[in-house]
This record gives structure tokens, sequence and C-alpha cells, in this order.
């Protein structure tokens, strides 16, 4: 499990992590000279999103795709989540959970993996910890 806590309203908070023009500010973990050109949200029960980062020669690009099972807005997500280049079918099941006090927000990110290859694979959650600080200082200006 992943936690962290935000000086933020939650309402403000799940529009960061579900509208794609605020999850394009602070999502965007990535080396200088790569894009971010796709991010799609269908936010809905059977709706889908998909990711997609690349370098500025399009030599090489990566994505990240799945379906929500579970929208609670904005308390709670509950969705799949597979990487375009990954070997296996697996897909990972993430839940987060949206709780408020004082202002402040704490998601919980539940992390399901499929197989301990899924888990131990060249995954974004190395980095997760920059993303959140990312999130923190768009969070910060849209006060």
């Amino acid at each position: 499990m992943l936690t962290r806590s935000f000086n933020a309203p939650r309402s403000l908070v799940w529009r960061a992590w579900t509208e794609p023009e605020l999850v394009k500010r602070w999502n965007d973990v990535r080396p200088p000279g790569w894009t971010f050109p796709v991010c799609e949200i269908d936010l809905r029960v059977d709706g889908h999103y998909h990711y997609v980062q690349c370098n500025d020669d399009l030599s090489f690009q990566w994505g990240v795709s799945g379906t929500y099972l579970d929208v609670a807005p904005p308390t709670r997500l509950h969705y799949t989540e597979q990487f375009d280049k990954s070997p296996s079918a697996d897909h990972t099941h993430v839940t987060v959970t949206f709780t408020e006090c004082s202002g402040q927000t704490t998601i919980a990110v539940y992390l399901d993996f499929a197989s301990s290859a899924v888990r131990h694979g060249p995954h974004w959650y190395r980095k997760v910890g920059e993303s959140y600080d990312m999130l923190a200082e768009l969070l910060s200006t849209l006060e």
C-alpha cells in the first residue's frame, strides 16, 4: 500500500487524479526530451483510460491502460492496470481511497499484483514519490 497526505480538500485531489489535463501535469515523471501526448480518461464503470509517454524522436514510447471497475466520487476508485509492452496479459488491480480530515486529504493506493513477475517488473511505482511531490505542487496552485 502507498499512502500520502496532501494539504488540499478531497474534491481537489479527486479532480487532479481524474481530469486528463491535470493528470498530465503531475503524473509526468520522465526524462527531459519526453512528452505525454495521450492521456485519455473515460471515468465511469467499464470506462477505459490510456496514457502514453514518448521521447521526442518517437523511437521509444511506453503506455499504460486499464478499465474502471468502480468509480465512487470523491472517495474511491478501483481499476485495472497493464503496461502496453508487458509480456504478461496479467492486470494489476488498483484501489485508491481519498480520505479528508481538517482540510488534508490522504490517498491510499492498494496494489493487487497478478503475479510476482508483474510486481517486480519495470513499473512507475519506483518513481511514485516524485509524482506525488509534483501532485502536491500542482494542488498548491489550484486552490
